[in-house]
């Protein structure tokens, strides 16, 4: 009986073994298909190793090819190396080289242009001390080459590029897409020859308007669609890079990133997009709004997790994500964190409950679309709504009947500016200049959100 037993659980043993060579002999046989060798060669004494798979190359980015090529790179290395970083506690630690990096922290302000469904700021009232950059949103790209949204949008770039007269430090970039002018993209990526004929005719175009860069605000490549477009959008990068770093034009090109780690995962290929960018803009913001799916409370731009979030929800906050974006290979000194002027509100379904996450019906009724300005905010706390700080995140919220806001305020924001400062980042974004008190409604000097990130960033 014993060695009936002994001798079936070595022919298990053998045919197992027998699978697993033969499951070795395939991986590197496909791999091989796909033109990937984990080996590497020396191209000199004193060089790098270099990998032997090249994905510039676009003729490589065959139907069915990709599906593969996406599933190695980021799946299996996200089982051995991100899913730490996802589900056990990580202390960042500054390096001293890092902090021995002197660069002045960029200060990117956006500017959208005026419109009945957003505050209406005009560009002679943007004080452009505020800012090291200006970032006008939002252009679209139509048969191939950038063009203005409305028909008066060029009249407002000209008197937005009229204040480098105060200010001939300011940059001013245009913004090209948005959350829902970006599909244009798509026309220009297909090809080689797309891909070129737009990086040439946008930086002509941006040198003719009087613009130092552009500001590529795609949402998302590759969410929603193929996966070639998560190197497409690479290659599209690159093309920019070589193009706008010609001294013929020398324009400035900074790319809008996700901040959930899903978008990250499936649009970006950050160590390679950091070599073609010269800083990127982290949306540290939309971490929560109303859905149907999710009809909870919950803060629009957290800087710490709460000790009763975990899992997918422990990555949902600022300092989460912008060390995963260091994680993944983007330098510090061109990550520009985000910060929101905005709010979000919900509708509670019961007001007795107004708490972080409490259930929820709908977006709020104030504001514009769920979405609040800082005066709004300032006028609904004065009308009786109740202000709360969460002490773990650090990001307030307030209520008032069935009325439930999430905003930052000139506490939370210069304590994240203080943060951003504190680990060696490349600067701090804000979306945008609209949504601040440009009219000191609130009483407290006008843009006094901006000015208390700039407090941060230097006390």
């Amino acid at each position: 009986m014993t060695i009936t037993l002994i001798s079936k659980m070595l022919s298990i043993a053998i045919v197992l073994c027998v699978l697993f060579v033969i499951y070795g002999f395939m991986s590197k046989l496909s791999l091989t298909f796909l033109g990937f060798t984990s080996s590497t060669k020396l191209t000199s004494l004193s060089g790098p190793p270099v990998h032997q798979w090249n994905f510039e190359n676009a003729t490589l980015f065959l139907p069915g090819i990709t599906n593969r090529l996406y599933r190695q790179e980021v799946y299996s290395r996200a089982a051995r190396h991100h899913s730490r970083h996802l589900h056990g506690p990580k202390k960042y630690h500054v390096t001293r080289r890092q902090q021995q990096i002197n660069h002045s922290f960029r200060r990117v302000c956006y500017y959208t242009v005026p419109s009945e469904e957003w505050p209406f700021l005009q560009p002679g009232q943007i004080d452009v001390s505020l800012c090291t950059h200006i970032i006008i949103g939002f252009a679209k790209i139509s048969g191939g080459l950038l063009a203005p949204v409305g028909e008066k949008d060029e009249v407002i770039y000209k008197e937005v590029i009229e204040l480098k007269k105060l200010a001939p430090e300011l940059k001013i970039l245009l913004s090209v897409g948005g959350a829902s002018n970006d599909l244009g993209f798509h026309s220009v990526i297909e090809t080689l020859e797309d891909r070129e004929e737009f990086a040439v005719n946008s930086a002509k175009y941006l040198i003719k308007m009087g613009f130092d860069g552009i500001d590529v605000d795609w949402e998302f490549p590759a969410w929603y669609r193929p996966f070639e477009e998560r190197f497409m959008f690479q290659m599209l990068l690159q093309e920019l890079y070589y193009v706008y770093k010609n001294p013929l034009y020398n324009l400035t090109i900074s790319v809008a990133v996700a901040a959930s780690k899903s978008i990250i995962d499936r649009s970006y290929r950050v160590a390679q997009m950091a070599k073609y960018v010269d800083f990127v803009s982290l949306m540290g913001y939309d971490f929560h709004s109303f859905k149907w799916y999710l009809p909870l409370t919950g803060h629009n731009s957290p800087l710490y997790p709460r000790s009763d979030e975990w899992n997918m929800f422990s990555t949902v906050n600022l300092n989460w994500t912008s060390f995963y974006w260091v994680q993944l290979g983007m330098p510090r000194e061109k990550i520009v964190i985000g910060l929101p002027t905005y709010g979000q509100t919900y509708q509670l379904y019961n007001p007795n409950f107004h708490g972080l996450y409490a259930p929820a019906i709908g977006a709020g009724t104030v504001g514009i679309g769920g979405q609040i300005s800082y005066p709004v905010v300032c006028q609904f706390l004065a009308n009786g709504g109740i202000r709360e700080f969460d002490a773990e995140s650090r990001v307030p919220f307030a209520y008032h009947k069935r009325s439930w806001i999430s905003y930052d305020d000139e506490q939370s924001l210069e304590e994240k500016a203080k943060w951003i400062r504190s680990n060696y980042f490349g600067g701090v974004m804000v979306f945008d200049l609209n949504c601040d008190d440009y009219n000191n409604i609130c009483g407290n000097n006008t843009f006094p959100l901006i000015k208390s990130i700039l407090r941060g960033l230097t006390t």
